[in-house]
Parts: C-alpha cells; sequence; structure tokens
C-alpha cells in the first residue's frame, strides 16, 4: 500500500474513533438526542505507479507495425518483439509476418543476445536459419541512425500507465549506414523518429525514412515507416538472458564439433 493512502486510513480511522467517542459520551451526559453531523471525507489520488526498470535494466514486450516501399512494389510487415538490456548483457527475439506480393504472407523470426563485445544473432526464413555474428554495438536499427541528427524534447506522453518524455529524432542516413543493410547500393536519406521514453526507455517509437538509392544500376526511392508500442514493461531478465544467448551460440557449437 502508498504511504498517501496508509496516510488516509490512518486519518479516516482516527476520525471515526473520535466520532464515536464524542456520541458515547454526548449520550451519558444527557438524554436529549443531539444533532448529528457527518464529517467530510478527505481523499487524495493514489500516487502514480513506481517505474519497475530504466535506461540499462529492462525488458520491454512490444508489438510492430512496419511497412517498405521500394518503387511501386510496396511490403508491410507486423509482429512482436522482445527486448531486453542490463548487466549481463543484451537480448532480444521476435517474429515479422511480411506481405510479399504476389507469394503473400512470409514468417521471419529472430534471436539475439550479445557476450562481450560480440553479438550473436540467428534469423530464420520460412524454417531456415542462419547464424551470424556481428560486433556488440551493431542493430538492424542503425538505417535510422545517421549523422547530424538533432535530438529535442517536444512534450509530455503517456505509456502503460507511466509519465513520460517525447523526444524527436532527425537526421541523415549516411551511405555507411546505407551500405550496411543494401551492400552495393549508393545513396542517402533522411529520416525522424518520435519516441516516448519512460525513465530513459522507449515504450512507443514511430520513425519514417525516405531514400534516394542506386542498387545494380537502378535508381529507386525507398520509404520506410515503423510503429512499435510497448505492451509490457519491466526490469531485466537474468534467466531469459541465459536461455536466449544459449540458443544463439549453440549453431556455432555445433558447427565447431562437426
Amino acid at each position: 500500500m502508498k504511504w498517501g493512502l496508509i496516510i488516509v486510513a490512518v486519518l479516516a480511522a482516527a476520525a471515526a474513533v473520535y466520532f464515536i467517542s464524542t456520541a458515547q459520551q454526548q449520550g451519558v451526559q444527557t438524554a436529549t438526542p443531539t444533532p448529528t453531523t457527518t464529517a467530510a471525507v478527505v481523499t487524495s489520488a493514489p500516487p502514480p505507479p513506481a517505474v519497475p526498470f530504466s535506461e540499462r535494466n529492462y525488458e520491454v514486450n512490444y508489438t510492430y507495425v512496419m511497412s517498405v516501399a521500394v518503387g511501386e512494389v510496396s511490403i508491410s510487415l507486423w509482429g512482436w518483439g522482445l527486448e531486453g538490456v542490463g548487466l549481463l548483457g543484451n537480448y532480444s527475439m521476435g517474429v515479422l509476418t511480411a506481405n510479399l506480393p504476389p507469394r503473400g504472407p512470409v514468417e521471419v523470426s529472430y534471436k539475439a543476445a550479445t557476450e562481450g563485445g560480440v553479438l550473436y544473432v540467428v534469423n530464420c526464413l520460412q524454417g531456415q536459419c542462419y547464424a551470424e555474428e556481428r560486433p556488440a554495438n551493431y542493430t538492424v536499427g542503425v538505417l535510422l541512425r545517421g549523422v547530424n541528427a538533432t535530438v529535442r524534447e517536444v512534450g509530455r506522453c503517456e505509456a502503460l500507465g507511466y509519465a513520460g518524455v517525447l523526444v524527436e529524432e532527425r537526421g541523415v542516413i549516411t551511405p555507411a549506414a546505407l551500405q550496411t543493410l543494401l551492400p552495393g547500393a549508393q545513396g542517402r536519406g533522411e529520416y525522424v523518429s518520435t519516441t516516448c521514453r519512460v525513465n530513459g526507455v522507449p515504450l512507443t517509437v514511430k520513425s519514417s525514412a525516405h531514400l534516394n538509392v542506386t542498387l545494380y544500376g537502378q535508381a529507386l526511392t525507398v520509404k520506410l515507416t515503423v510503429e512499435a508500442t510497448a505492451v509490457k514493461a519491466g526490469p531485466f531478465n537474468a534467466t531469459r538472458y541465459g536461455e536466449v544467448l544459449g540458443e544463439v551460440k549453440a549453431p556455432r557449437r555445433t558447427s565447431s564439433t562437426s
């Protein structure tokens, strides 16, 4: 129980005892009925919930909605993801469904975890899985990380019942960042991202990017939108981190012993 509610409860109990005691005393002193009064009960709104996570200690479940338009082709993606950050390392996992015309829905799953300076990743497409290693600071979100970025607070926000800060980031997508995701592509672009941060942790994210690129000699316009919404947030889960790390490192142990 919150201290504010405890104080209110104690005051209410004390007031009740006081009026009962006073009424009993008045009944002994005289048999003449006395008018009764009703005490006003002062209530206060409960304090906001305590935030059980921080920028370096959290686990968040997200739902994702994304769209990618390359020239005249548009692809939509949706699904869920889990992101964890803690002292032991970081981990993530999720499932995305992509609508690829004319083939239809295709499921993509991923798991990743960091250990030391290494990020271990396993991506699976229609049951075929591929393992890779990257530097620990790599993220597939590098597409929305550029240079000349401006970051500013633009207001207040609320997510999962917690009060947060609304942050806007604008920047340039560099050719180097583009090469990370599309080897051989040349070009650049711009992006804007709006995030509701609670105690430093992003709980809602809306991002969009616009790129002009040349790939295999063909000029293309790429438009990307990403919307992530937290459905649950809590502290870092050490048990889950160990499980994910073991799973993403398992393919390497198998190949080394074969």
